[in-house]
């Protein structure tokens, strides 16, 4: 990747923050969580270390699919300051419902009432990609419905891999009794049928259930399969010579294990994590999509697929732009785990 794409991947964040200044404040007044999504988000996207994903990222594949979930980050974390109208407003439904891409509705600043017909004085408002049954912009909610996509799948396999990475990293390191209880474990949560725990889950705690809740579910119905991989990785590493020299200078087994065997996993794990949140932000949008997940006003892009579902002749944008969004987004990280964001063979 060459110093000019680096440097212009760097500097997009600022430049967002830069055109959209007054927003920005205004986003981040509105409450602590807002200002922490666009701090962290601008300090990940710029501090990346592009160069060495470039290197990694050898074939075309890697580097088009990074590009694209780069573009689709950057669209979440900045989704207040790109989003052209608040995701929850609905603009007069009787006359704004299903509004086609690029269409334009105008408000009268008296009576606040919206026309199709532009006349003297009106504030015309566009929207890119249309509207839904409720008048709403549709461009503005899958820009929402993405940052909540987008974190559920990345928190959710975070603890996915957290867990994983745990329960494996024991049973494969301590062998015995350990191993044997422990994937018993495994064995036995991966007998019950996934689906049906998930949707019963989800149906008892639907009233209550949090964008966190979803979350802690999705993470910990997931975990099992990371620690069968990590426990057959550590099985091989811990008779390997650097660990062998590392307990006979009295390296304690939490030492090892952190310092020395958990970081020959992180390219696989990584391969794992760029597979695998892409299946999770589909069985989201599928419990979204029945009701079972993210719960209005809340925008993700399986309730909004949902809420397109009785239009899909005369209103098919609806649903079709948060699916075509779901659809970049796990191709582009199917793309990145195929590329294996490993190092090039030497």
């Amino acid at each position: 990747m060459g110093n000019r794409w680096i440097w212009a991947l760097r500097a997009a964040p600022f430049l967002i923050l830069l055109v959209n200044g007054r927003t920005a404040l205004a986003v981040a007044r509105s409450g602590w969580g807002q200002a922490l999504v666009l701090v962290l988000g601008t300090a990940l996207l710029a501090a990346l270390p592009y160069a060495r994903l470039g290197r990694h990222l050898g074939g075309w594949e890697g580097r088009v699919g990074g590009l694209v979930f780069w573009a689709l980050t950057a669209g979440a974390v900045y989704a207040p300051l790109l989003a052209p109208h608040d995701p929850n407003a609905q603009h007069q439904p009787a006359v704004c419902r299903y509004l086609s891409p690029f269409s334009s509705a105008w408000q009268d600043p008296v009576t606040e009432r919206f026309s199709l017909e532009p006349s003297p004085g009106a504030e015309r408002f566009l929207f890119p990609l249309g509207t839904d049954g409720y008048g709403r912009c549709v461009l503005s909610r899958v820009l929402a419905g993405g940052r909540v996509s987008l974190a559920i799948g990345l928190l959710s396999v975070l603890l996915t891999l957290a867990l994983g990475a745990f329960v494996g990293g024991l049973a494969g390191y301590y062998g015995g009794w350990v191993d044997a209880v422990l994937m018993r474990l495994v064995d036995t949560l991966l007998a019950f049928p996934r689906l049906f725990l998930l949707l019963m889950l989800a149906g008892i705690l639907e009233k209550h259930l949090s964008i966190l809740g979803i979350v802690l579910i999705l993470g910990a119905l997931s975990w099992m399969e990371v620690a069968r991989l990590v426990r057959g990785q550590v099985l091989s590493l811990k008779e390997r010579d650097f660990v062998t020299a590392a307990r006979a200078i009295g390296a304690s087994d939490a030492r090892i294990l952190a310092r020395h065997i958990l970081p020959h996993l992180a390219g696989i794990l990584l391969i794992d994590a760029t597979l695998r949140i892409g299946g999770i932000i589909l069985t989201e949008a599928a419990l979204s999509f029945l009701g079972l997940g993210v719960q209005p006003p809340n925008a993700s892009w399986g309730n909004i697929i949902a809420d397109g579902k009785e239009a899909l002749t005369d209103g098919w944008w609806v649903s079709a732009f948060p699916g075509l969004a779901m659809l970049l987004t796990v191709f582009s990280l199917y793309l990145l785990g195929e590329s294996g964001l490993r190092r090039p063979e030497r």
